[in-house]
């Protein structure tokens, strides 16, 4: 989840964005869009439930005549 955070949040400034509040200004702060966010998300919710399979899957046995 941090590493998804800090990949999501690279070039994005923190703080104040230098507009105001209750003003009908649009001003889209730099960053990575948010349809590429969400792909980076999906991709490492996959990648962290294909290495859960793997490490908590059953154990291979020894003997495969078993």
């Amino acid at each position: 989840m941090v590493f998804g955070d800090w990949v999501t949040n690279l070039g994005s400034p923190y703080g104040w964005v230098a507009y105001a509040p209750l003003s009908n200004a649009v001003n889209h702060p730099p960053g990575i869009p948010y349809g590429l966010r969400i792909l980076i998300w999906i991709g490492l919710v996959m990648v962290w439930g294909i290495k859960s399979v793997w490490l908590l899957g059953p154990e291979p046995s020894e003997n495969p005549d078993q």
